[in-house]
């Protein structure tokens, strides 16, 4: 027997598997993984640099980190040489532009010129605009401050925001059209979902779990998208995995599990082969435990709904050229790019290029509308022309229908994740998880569940991701020892989730905020004839 399975290879299982060898190495432990490969949703692959350059690789999934996600920053400073780990932002240049389509119309911003560094907020907007932004913000921030991020249901309304949708509230803002797209346009860039599709409550946690949207938002200094790896998260997963001990097993998708019993948890694989263990923990994508996992007896009414929550629409697609080329009229870095809240092709770019010009490169998350419009007999050929077209769209230059390369992979066609970058949780959801949500299930709780989808701290990152298999690691080390599993000298403290709970005194500063800018925002609209 087993003393603990692991179901999935990504950053959660590996490190569930790591921590529970650091503290238990008697411990048997086999990590399972469905693919060919570990990693999930970071998957590297070798970048076409310029004759003679140093190789890189680049991500179809997870790409970037933050000095702030302290978790995956220290393995990074750990595990890589010295240049391997860089800073993004310096080749951005001093003043960065970034493109996008708000009401109807392409614009660009510099960062100097836009309002708390966050692309497309123009500081030259008009007064009755410039008041609007920071009312809408202000109402955002006083609710955002109400989460508690380790039991989102507790947070004060959560019945209230969680049968409310993102594309509700933002309707409801009395501001003008193109900061409600901004609002959108946050939304779509940041999980690839419409926010028609996504729970407020749901949205409010994430970005709290995250240092705020605030944090979310920025794609420059101090941001979760400041640094990348020459060797790609992908490949960062890979050396964080050579160092275990235990058993790995790839090709080895899991079908069933059985946690009818009180002293051990059925496992069985693709090929039939059963094992037994005394503890499981699933680290799957909510929805590939759903959809390919048959659990007896069934789960929670709360886990199946978990389960049955969607992952985003967006393929990734990265294009190579020869040299960088995207500049605005005034000769500045186009470091980003957005085709608003509707976008068809391309939703968002960014300048994934290498500091030092070993490659040229923009990223995009492409809709899966642009798919959809292809010929069924479309070859490869064909894509890359329609990704092209769209780049150039995004990018509002020809040149971009040129590139050297092209490097696309669609989550979609993952069957073991199903979606890409994220798991957003509908309306109605979130406030009803308490039963389930990072508790463990069967006759004597030894089956766990564990993921970014479930990370009080970093939710939707790899940061998430890593917080998550630290936290079910030490449930299954308490559990065990409490238990009598393992022989243990004293009982481990019981582990406490990450994160914080509601920031009460925040809240109510940013809610006098909006309570003194709403008839000042009247005022400034009635005088100067733009009121919504």
């Amino acid at each position: 027997m087993w003393d603990i399975v692991v179901i999935g290879g990504g950053y959660t299982g590996v490190t569930a598997a790591l921590q529970v060898e650091a503290a238990l190495p008697d411990a048997k432990v086999l990590l399972l993984e469905a693919s060919d490969r570990l990693g999930g949703r970071a998957f590297s692959y070798a970048a076409p640099t310029h004759p003679g350059a140093p190789a890189q690789s680049l991500d179809h999934g997870a790409h970037y980190l933050g000095m702030r996600q302290k978790r995956i920053y220290a393995l990074a400073q750990r595990l890589l040489a010295a240049g391997q780990l860089f800073n993004r932002v310096p080749m951005y240049g001093p003043d960065p532009a970034f493109r996008s389509f708000l009401e109807g119309t392409w614009r660009i911003t510099v960062r100097s010129e836009s309002f708390l560094g966050i692309q497309g907020l123009r500081k030259d907007a008009p007064l009755y605009d410039r008041v609007c932004i920071f009312k809408s913000l202000s109402l955002y921030l006083a609710l955002e401050n109400l989460v508690n991020t380790r039991a989102p249901w507790r947070t004060p309304f959560a019945g209230i925001l969680d049968r409310t949708t993102l594309a509700q509230w933002i309707e409801r803002q009395r501001v003008p059209q193109w900061i409600r797209e901004m609002w959108g346009l946050g939304c779509l860039g940041i999980i690839s979902m419409h926010p028609e599709h996504v729970s407020l409550l749901y949205w409010l946690w994430y970005c709290a779990a995250n240092d705020g949207f605030l944090n979310v938002a920025n794609d420059v200094d101090a941001g979760p998208q400041q640094y990348s790896v020459d060797i790609g998260l992908g490949g960062l997963l890979q050396q964080y995995a050579a160092a275990l001990r235990g058993t790995v097993k790839l090709n080895s998708p899991v079908v069933q599990v059985d946690h009818s019993a009180a002293s051990h948890v059925t496992i069985t694989t693709a090929d039939g082969t059963t094992c037994d263990a005394r503890r499981v923990v699933v680290a799957v994508t909510p929805q590939a435990a759903g959809r390919h996992i048959t659990f007896t007896p069934p789960l929670h009414p709360a886990r199946q709904a978990l389960h049955q929550q969607p992952t985003g629409h967006a393929a990734k697609a990265t294009l190579f050229y020869d040299r960088p080329w995207w500049r605005d009229a005034q000769g500045r870095h186009l470091f980003g790019m957005s085709a608003g809240p509707l976008a068809q092709r391309m939703e968002w770019v960014l300048d994934t290029s290498h500091p030092d010009g070993r490659q040229y490169s923009l990223t995009a998350f492409v809709n899966h509308q642009l798919f959809a419009g292809l010929a069924p007999d479309a070859d490869e050929a064909a894509l890359h022309a329609a990704l092209a077209a769209g780049m150039a769209e995004i990018t509002g230059d020809e040149q971009a229908l040129h590139p050297q390369c092209v490097a696309v992979f669609r989550w979609r066609d993952a069957p073991y994740v199903g979606g890409g970058p994220n798991t957003s949780f509908q309306p109605g959801v979130l406030s009803q998880a308490a039963p389930v949500f990072n508790q463990p299930e069967g006759a004597a709780g030894r089956l766990y569940f564990a993921g970014s989808e479930y990370a009080t701290e970093g939710a939707g990152y790899v940061e998430g991701a890593m917080a998550a298999g630290e936290f079910v690691a030490a449930q299954m080390i308490y559990d065990a020892a409490r238990t009598g599993d393992f022989a243990a000298g004293s009982l481990p403290s019981a582990p406490v989730l990450p994160g914080h709970g509601p920031r009460l005194l925040s809240s109510l500063i940013f809610l006098i905020a909006w309570a003194l800018l709403a008839p000042i925002t009247e005022l400034v609209g009635w005088f100067s004839g733009r009121r919504r």
